[in-house]
């Protein structure tokens, strides 16, 4: 029998990086140096509405004409939701702004206990993954961050064939991490019931909530739950010997 340890995935947005502050507030801020004075309310709203009401961040392959151009209509959709703009707004020099301000580290902030929780980790044996639904962006920005050294691989929606919650994301996931996971079941880790959780279970693997905000609920039957990601490495000491 392999003695390979399980491999613990991650997910990046809420787990591992959270924004310095919300969209709307980003938005409006880079609309101020087109001349438009826009709420921020309003933007998050539009954001909001408009990122719901998308098709998934899905390509199946390196497409980043295909990447930009799905931001394009989800900033489109936020930005018209705020109401009238001025003369002149010039939306496209807006969303190469935007574009390129989310892509870098002034837009994250790493939560305290992400470098602590990865180091533990990596002590413990654990080989560490990333599972995103992100663009081709995400690498990078790790590695300005100072996470990517942690993962052997980072895989996001935009490169796959679906995108969390959908089965078809987790089985992709799965077959992309090759050697890695040999025969074992990965740990998801995430901080979305519907979306890490729930179909990471659902997938055949096994599941850590992080509740870091201590919010509770209610937890799916057979996933752990832990408010610090540091226990994260406890939790997958246990989960790898069942």
């Amino acid at each position: 029998m392999s003695t390979a340890m399980q491999t613990v995935v991650l997910d990046a947005a809420g787990t591992l990086v959270e924004m310095q502050s919300g969209v709307g507030e980003a938005y409006a801020e880079l609309a101020k140096r087109e001349g438009a004075s826009l709420d921020p309310v309003a933007l998050e709203a539009g954001f909001r509405r408009a990122f719901g009401a998308a098709p998934p961040l899905a390509f199946g392959t390196y497409d980043p004409t295909s990447e930009r151009d799905w931001w394009r209509r989800v900033a489109e959709g936020a930005i018209t939701a705020a109401g009238p703009l001025p003369t002149g707004f010039d939306f496209e020099r807006f969303f190469d702004h935007a574009y390129d301000w989310f892509a870098t580290e002034c837009a994250w902030r790493v939560p305290a206990d992400v470098r602590p929780a990865l180091r533990r980790l990596r002590r413990a044996g654990f080989p560490l993954a990333v599972l995103s639904n992100w663009d081709s962006r995400l690498e990078p920005l790790l590695e300005q961050l100072r996470l990517g050294g942690f993962f052997t691989q980072v895989l996001v929606s935009g490169r796959l064939p679906a995108a969390k919650p959908g089965r078809e994301a987790f089985d992709a996931a799965h077959r992309a991490l090759g050697p890695l996971v040999d025969h074992r079941a990965p740990i998801m880790v995430g901080d979305q019931i519907d979306h890490d959780i729930q179909p990471a279970l659902d997938a055949g693997w096994k599941a850590i909530w992080l509740d870091r905000g201590g919010r509770g609920g209610e937890l799916p039957e057979g996933a752990e739950r832990v408010t610090d990601l540091r226990d994260v490495a406890d939790l997958a000491r246990l989960t790898d010997r069942s």
